[in-house]
């Protein structure tokens, strides 16, 4: 609780740790829900939601985006994990992306209930809140019927 915190406010060292324990996550992770992530699980989360809001790498966040959207072997709360993190991106058109591909109703990216919970993850992003409300101005009708 206490690092989330310090990583909440920007903490630089507690922004770097974040950066670390990234990079502990052994690939089998990401490819096996159960394998071991060297992270202690209650730090898990806050890890991947600010090593992807403050890395700026393209090609984590593409990585974080693939298993996310492919990977049938993870769990709901690893999918919930890799949702926040992946709407914690500083980038305004990554944003945009998530909102667009989850807008698609005819592919099979997203969980219908997932659909709601990238909105509310995007306006809670300083960087994003903008773009969830005006693509909750702009799309009120659609999200009524969906």
């Amino acid at each position: 609780m206490f690092f989330e915190l310090l990583c909440r406010v920007q903490y630089t060292d507690a922004l770097y740790k974040a950066t670390d324990l990234f990079g502990l996550i052994p690939e089998s992770y990401f490819l096996n829900s159960t394998g071991n992530t060297n992270v202690a699980p209650e730090f898990l989360s806050t890890v991947l939601y600010y090593h992807i809001q403050n890395a700026n790498d393209i090609d984590e966040w593409e990585y974080l985006w693939n298993n996310f959207t492919e990977n049938v072997y993870i769990t709901a709360q690893q999918r919930t994990a890799f949702l926040r993190a992946l709407c914690s991106a500083k980038e305004i058109w990554r944003l945009k992306y998530l909102l667009e591909t989850a807008s698609d109703f005819d592919a099979d990216t997203i969980e219908g209930q997932e659909y709601f919970d990238i909105i509310i993850a995007i306006s809670q992003n300083p960087n994003g809140r903008d773009l969830a409300w005006n693509f909750y101005r702009h799309n009120y009708m659609m999200l009524l019927d969906r």
